[in-house]
């Protein structure tokens, strides 16, 4: 079985990796079989990526996804 730690890793790569996924804004907690992603996304595109990118990780089951969708004129406040 594979560490929550090194899950943790495997999904903040992949999101690295991904063009359309800003990853320095998101954090990724692991438990278990269970991933919670806390952070500001751009889109809603950019949340259902990172989303979909989680679900691809190995033993993942449930995802709590509290990713913010915030658009660019909320960012330059």
């Amino acid at each position: 079985m594979i560490d929550n730690e090194s899950i943790q890793k495997q999904i903040q790569d992949a999101l690295a990796r991904n063009w359309s996924v800003g990853e320095r804004d998101i954090s990724v907690q692991v438990s278990g079989s269970k991933v919670t992603l806390t952070g500001n996304v751009k889109s809603w595109y950019e949340r259902n990526e990172a989303e979909r990118i989680v679900y691809n990780a190995p033993g993942i089951k449930s995802l709590e996804n509290g990713l913010i969708v915030k658009n660019d004129a909320d960012y330059s406040n």
